[in-house]
């Protein structure tokens, strides 16, 4: 029973009696992506648009909020189950919650752990909204708007990442996904939206055993994936593979592939020792570590399995150059052999 309809089995998520709604949690999520990229626009303005960024961002808030609850049930965005009908829903008559009685529902309903501090401010950014609204921008200093915008920023993307993307179709990751890049880029050069975001992060960055720097953000927040490649606590970004050790090797240790085989150089990205994948990345930089010490390039990641390995390179076969760990490759040694 969800919302006071009762799914029978079989059904999907989203369905009563058989049909599903009009609007799906998909079509809710990309507007509010819309929102989100919008508001980080209006805040890279010169001076920022403080007033358009609130009210975008609130409203991208509010939507993906919306859109959890959604993806379990439609009814669950109800103010009231009772006469809460599909007609409504698919029409835009639906009388639906606010987004802190929503916030409640993630709790009480899908069990989203959302902290009273990440309540908080997303009421901070309801509360600026409502005086923007009603009175522009009178008795609001810009300066004073930024932190709360961008703790309003942390919020979404926070769940953004966590509770929206995962479990998305494959199709609606990618909008996500290339939404997000867009966004993640834009608001890296945005101060308010970059230290606050990494101060909320600051508890889970400070026992990190490495970070890197993320080459699609920039920020010392790309680390040890729960599975697999590296993954960044920021924006999310992880490439598995050896298009995602190619975009660290570019974009975080600014080494052009290019002109390392110009002029003949050795190109940092080898097989893995562990997976045998061509995206073991030598001389990686550890810009941040819970263990004294533990920083610079004496260090290797693969963006495939994860490994994660002091020294700096493996020593690579004299004769053709293989990254073997020994003075010859087994290789070499059956071809000379064979001779």
């Amino acid at each position: 029973m969800l919302g006071g309809v009762k799914l029978e089995a079989g059904s999907r998520v989203g369905d009563t009696d058989g049909m599903a709604p009009t609007h799906t949690d998909s079509e809710v999520v990309l507007n509010g992506l819309d929102f989100l990229e919008r508001a980080v626009a209006d805040l890279g303005q010169t001076p920022p648009d403080v007033k358009d960024a609130t009210l975008h961002l609130f409203s991208a808030i509010e939507v993906l909020i919306k859109a959890g609850l959604i993806r379990e049930h439609w009814t669950l965005v109800a103010v009231k189950s009772d006469g809460a009908t599909q007609a409504k829903y698919d029409s835009g008559d639906l009388q639906t919650v606010d987004p802190m009685s929503a916030i409640k529902r993630l709790r009480d309903v899908l069990g989203i752990a959302v902290s009273v501090q990440r309540e908080k401010d997303v009421d901070a950014v309801r509360m600026l909204r409502n005086r923007i609204a009603h009175f522009a921008m009178i008795g609001v200093a810009p300066a004073s708007a930024a932190p709360l915008l961008g703790r309003g920023f942390d919020f979404a993307w926070w769940f953004l990442g966590t509770h929206i993307r995962p479990g998305a179709s494959a199709s609606d990751v990618h909008a996500i996904d290339n939404v997000m890049a867009d966004v993640a880029v834009a608001a890296s050069k945005i101060s308010a939206l970059v230290s606050e975001r990494m101060g909320a992060l600051e508890p889970e960055l400070s026992v990190l055993e490495w970070a890197l720097n993320c080459p699609r953000c920039s920020q010392s927040a790309l680390c040890e994936g729960a599975e697999g490649p590296p993954v960044c606590k920021f924006c999310f970004w992880s490439v598995s593979g050896e298009e995602g050790a190619d975009e660290y090797v570019e974009e975080s240790l600014g080494i052009s592939s290019y002109l390392t085989f110009k002029d003949g150089g050795d190109w940092p990205i080898i097989d893995c020792v562990a997976g045998g994948d061509a995206a073991l990345v030598e001389g990686v930089e550890v810009v941040r570590s819970v263990t004294a010490g533990r920083k610079g390039n004496d260090y290797m990641a693969c963006f495939t399995c994860g490994l994660f390995e002091q020294g700096a390179h493996i020593e690579r076969c004299e004769r053709c150059g293989y990254a073997c760990g020994a003075a010859i490759c087994e290789s070499c040694v059956d071809y000379l052999m064979a001779d």
